[in-house]
């Protein structure tokens, strides 16, 4: 019994410790991406309604995302085809 209780004990101390440092990362990738101004976004336009090329333009629901992502941050999206 004491062994379980010791298990997840260490269990929720290690969950803590693993968000603190991966809090932190995002901040860190934050700033990089509004100090840069761009924010490069990976994709492929095979998937509709998602991502997809219609009229030449690239589309679709992740590229709505996106565009108001960057307006949010300040910065422009970069499409980068995967």
């Amino acid at each position: 019994m004491l062994k379980r209780h010791l298990l997840k004990a260490a269990v929720g101390a290690a969950l803590l410790v693993t968000t603190a440092f991966s809090a932190h990362a995002a901040d860190d990738a934050l700033a990089r991406i509004k100090a840069a101004g761009v924010m490069k976004v990976g994709t492929e336009t095979a998937f509709a309604p998602f991502d997809f090329i219609d009229a030449g333009t690239h589309t679709g629901l992740n590229v709505d995302f996106f565009a108001e992502l960057g307006k949010d941050l300040g910065v422009k999206i970069e499409w980068v085809e995967l």
